[in-house]
């Protein structure tokens, strides 16, 4: 019986815990590639390499939320429009180390919510 409790008690965490939503993935995005691109972009440091520890901050946390948002089901054509827009934008074509799983959702998304 305390299995089953502690079974329970584990898929009602589980449960609680809420995953973003596509507007949240994308507004996380948005601010990591904004920051990074501020630090870039200072009007005081320009043209100066950025420290290394910042600059792989930052590209990292462009990176993690980038790959969050191409890598989650888009919930409706608006958010397949949007993760089409950032895959071009970011040219995740040329190179991108998950270009292939990203198109593997992207085409699981077309696929997905062209039934609906």
């Amino acid at each position: 019986m305390a299995t089953n409790t502690l079974q329970a008690e584990s898929v009602c965490t589980i449960h609680e815990i809420a995953e973003p939503s596509a507007d949240e993935l994308y507004a996380a995005y948005r601010y990591a590639k904004a920051e990074l691109e501020m630090a870039f972009y200072n009007p005081a440091t320009f043209r100066e390499d950025l420290p290394q520890e910042l600059e792989n901050r930052l590209s990292a946390a462009h990176s993690t939320a980038l790959n969050r948002l191409l890598l989650s089901p888009a919930t409706d054509l608006r958010g397949l429009a949007q993760k089409l827009a950032v895959f071009h934008e970011e040219a995740i074509h040329e190179g991108w180390y998950k270009c292939q799983e990203i198109v593997a959702v992207l085409a699981l998304d077309g696929h997905r919510l062209a039934r609906h």
